[in-house]
């Protein structure tokens, strides 16, 4: 008879990182004689970038079957694996947390992928947390998260840090030597405000301005009308310096290799550990970022400029200098090539632990022993 693990949490579709994660974590789980049942906690359709009152009545009516999914299964439940919303949505996962604490006694992993709820110390996620605590297992990104959640959330809890390069899918091997051509610069994500695209768009059209040899590649699907035609803009400003791919989910490398800078201003309020950032790192691109979430953490032993998170037009700004220093750096070939062997070694350091550390959390959700 076939172990029954019960995951809550985002799945695709829509694709975003944490859907991804979900997704590549329950797979796993799934490899043995193992029964997965998957309940979504997002909407199938929309972006979650645009939280309207049609997107919380799906919210509640996905909440209602999951709801009736959980007492029909209560009985066979053997490991409880959670990913508790940012923001407000920590609201839905107490429905969760309530029925798991009345119908089950399965040992429960929590895994934190926003960081907003903890830095606030979020009542909802305290209450989520008092809920599940004794037989849970809080699962957080990085170290300073993890401080951050026993000062602010609840110091009694068990928690261990497993960082996002351990669902990290692009793993290549790079030349020793960058292939010739000009200066290019990179920016992959779903295409909106909170993940920087305007930014992207400034910063972008400032750089072809001052030097026309720059090239440019963007991947990603536009998620609103706003965002939509800011890219038919960029591409018809830019011309043949900008490479659009439009949306990549699979062969993410062969985009990733053609970069030499990866630039990821997000202002995402629920932001965490963009993918996005270790896949940069494995493909050996320097890497630039506004300094939020725990982007700062994920980048420290890395080549990489943080960029601080203030107003739009001045994080433009502070990128398009940033670049400009970077173009000008004295032997850039050899420096380029160091960055590019020392970022790959780096991310693959961080991979080979994270990856080690999830099968140990697999394996241990597989037999319900914490």
């Amino acid at each position: 008879m076939k172990t029954t693990i019960l995951i809550i949490g985002p799945f695709p579709p829509p694709l975003n990182g944490a859907a991804k994660n979900t997704k590549k974590i329950s797979s796993q789980i799934a490899e043995e004689n193992t029964k997965v049942i998957e309940l979504n906690t997002q909407n199938t359709s929309g972006s979650a970038h645009s939280r309207s009152m049609i997107y919380h009545a799906k919210r509640l009516v996905t909440t209602v079957q999951n709801v009736k999914s959980i007492i029909r299964y209560r009985d066979e439940i053997k490991s409880i694996y959670i990913v508790p919303d940012g923001g407000l949505g920590i609201l839905y996962n107490l429905i969760y947390a309530l029925l798991i604490r009345i119908f089950t006694i399965a040992p429960i992993w929590i895994h934190h992928r926003n960081l907003i709820n903890i830095k606030n110390g979020n009542f909802a996620l305290k209450l989520f947390s008092s809920l599940l605590n004794e037989r849970a297992t809080h699962i957080v990104l990085t170290d300073s998260m993890k401080t951050m959640f026993i000062d602010n959330i609840n110091d009694s809890s068990k928690v261990e840090v497993l960082s996002n390069a351990a669902t990290c899918d692009v793993t290549v091997e790079i030349p020793t030597k960058r292939p010739s051509r000009p200066l290019t610069i990179g920016y992959m994500s779903n295409l909106n405000d909170d993940k920087g695209f305007d930014i992207i768009c400034d910063a972008f059209t400032q750089l072809a301005a001052h030097n026309s040899s720059i090239n440019f590649n963007i991947a990603g699907p536009a998620t609103d009308e706003k965002s939509q035609k800011l890219l038919d803009q960029l591409i018809l400003a830019l011309g043949g310096n900008l490479n659009y791919w439009g949306s990549i989910t699979t062969n993410k490398e062969d985009f990733y290799l053609k970069n030499d800078i990866f630039v990821f201003p997000s202002t995402y309020r629920l932001e965490a550990q963009p993918n996005v950032l270790f896949e940069a790192m494995a493909t050996g691109s320097y890497l630039i970022s506004t300094d939020h979430a725990c982007i700062r953490d994920t980048l420290s032993s890395t080549h990489h400029q943080l960029i601080k998170l203030e107003d739009r037009k001045n994080i433009a700004i502070n990128i398009v200098e940033a670049i400009k220093n970077i173009s000008k750096t004295e032997n850039f070939e050899d420096w380029i090539d160091t960055v590019r062997t020392e970022n790959k070694d780096n991310f693959e350091m961080q991979m080979l632990s994270a990856k080690l550390h999830l099968e140990q959390m697999v394996s241990q959700i597989r037999i319900g022993i914490a």
